[in-house]
């Protein structure tokens, strides 16, 4: 599978070569940290990082929001298919035409210091008001940001601004 991400998140490890004729090294989050790439496009620059989402399962995102919660991004294919019709192939005139088509969508997680796996805001899968229903989840010790979510002022496209707030307002 092709991805024209910096990251293949399919796969969890990062490879490296210095230049086109080294050798190619394989590290994975016992060696890296924190991963900085520059001079890619500006969505795609900064620095990358091992996030646990589950029990033994870390995955390699994007650092947007440094504080008491920290936001981290990747970016997931999403990939559909739906039948259109039937074969123009006289062989098999009776086959359904199915047609694959691939997007891409970012997803959104939250982690504190002392918790154990990120918490994912925004996730490919979910509907708008499941951001709102997880916001308010996870900033329940803010009584601040819960009144500002009830009050429609934070959607999805707000997430960063609603990551910053918390970090200023909230203890």
């Amino acid at each position: 599978m092709e991805s024209n991400h910096p990251l293949d998140l399919g796969k969890q490890k990062v490879f490296y070569k210095k230049n086109y004729n080294s050798k190619t090294e394989k590290f994975n989050e016992d060696l890296i940290q924190k991963i900085y790439f520059d001079g890619l496009s500006d969505e795609k620059t900064g620095y990358y990082e091992y996030v646990p989402i589950k029990k033994n399962k870390k995955t390699i995102m994007k650092l947007i929001v440094v504080g008491k919660v920290k936001l981290y991004t990747r970016t997931k294919k999403i990939f559909s298919s739906t039948y259109n019709g039937f074969s123009n192939n006289p062989n098999m005139p009776n086959m359904p035409n199915r047609v694959v088509t691939t997007d891409t969508e970012s997803e959104f997680f939250v982690i504190r210091d002392n918790e154990d796996y990120a918490t994912g805001l925004i996730k490919s899968n979910a509907l708008s008001k499941s951001f709102i229903y997880a916001a308010k989840k996870y900033f329940s010790d803010c009584a601040n940001i819960i009144k500002y979510l009830n009050n429609d002022l934070y959607y999805e496209q707000n997430i960063i601004e609603l990551i910053d707030d918390y970090n200023l307002l909230c203890e």
